[in-house]
């Protein structure tokens, strides 16, 4: 299976590469592709070089920590992925699309990726590349971000934005919930684990570690088309008094109903 693999933001591509590094001076194709960084203003600055010459500059309020350019689709045609970072505890990284084209960088589409790792993977071997991620969104909802739980995510790129396909690999999200299935009775079994009051909050307690869990596996559950077993999940697993405020939450936050 071919990978292009990010580990603690550690790209190593087929054509453009960065670690972590403030300042850029990558090779992509006939063009120089430079960066700047600004820690007074933290914004970066780049520019795109051929034959010597500045084609193209712009500006990023972020910092551009990595840079890939390569045929993700196996088309011919190579596209330009700019991860930045935006500065923060725990946050936050976008990862930009688009081409080279005309001596100019045109950016597509832009996927927020939090504070997660991503991979590009071949998943079904069709010579195309998938974008494989997880959604951070549950973090601080009702925990601390330690105890937080990542779902999967998966994403195509159609050559003009990010489509999430996570529903085409179910066999991969039910291997994810299948880790975090155990963690329900452990934390049950938490001597401290008790159920508070209608309108208590539960947050930074094995009451909402629980709800994390939980969260975790429905939303896992919706992204494969089968919302109904995380619904019961929750049913069969969380009956303290602000069950329903719980589930309204899913609903209002993440569409889980």
């Amino acid at each position: 299976m071919k990978k292009i693999i990010l580990l603690f933001f550690l790209f190593v591509t087929t054509s453009g590469y960065s670690q972590w590094e403030k300042n850029l001076n990558l090779k992509l194709g006939d063009y120089t592709y430079t960066t700047k960084y600004d820690t007074a203003s933290l914004e970066t600055s780049f520019q795109l070089i051929k034959n010597g010459k500045t084609v193209f500059t712009g500006i990023s309020e972020f910092m551009i920590d990595t840079v890939m350019y390569f045929d993700i689709n196996n088309t011919g045609q190579k596209n330009i992925f700019i991860s930045e970072y935006s500065g923060g505890a725990h946050c936050c990284f976008y990862l930009l699309a688009g081409v080279i084209s005309d001596d100019k960088i045109k950016i597509y589409d832009t996927l927020y990726i939090g504070n997660v790792l991503f991979e590009f993977k071949d998943l079904n071997n069709d010579g195309k590349y998938e974008l494989q991620t997880n959604f951070d969104g549950i973090a601080y909802a009702f925990t601390n971000y330690a105890e937080t739980r990542f779902p999967l995510l998966i994403y195509s790129w159609n050559g003009y934005k990010f489509v999430d396909i996570t529903s085409q690999y179910p066999e991969l999200v039910k291997k994810e919930i299948d880790i975090f299935m155990p963690e329900i009775a452990e934390i049950k079994k938490d001597p401290e684990f008790k159920c508070l009051g209608k309108d208590d909050d539960t947050f930074n307690t094995p009451a909402g570690s629980l709800k994390t869990v939980l969260t975790a596996i429905a939303y896992s559950y919706m992204s494969i088309g089968e919302t109904s077993k995380g619904i019961d999940l929750i049913n069969k697993n969380y009956n303290c008094p602000d069950k329903q405020k719980f589930l309204n939450e899913l609903n209002e936050y993440y569409k889980i109903k």
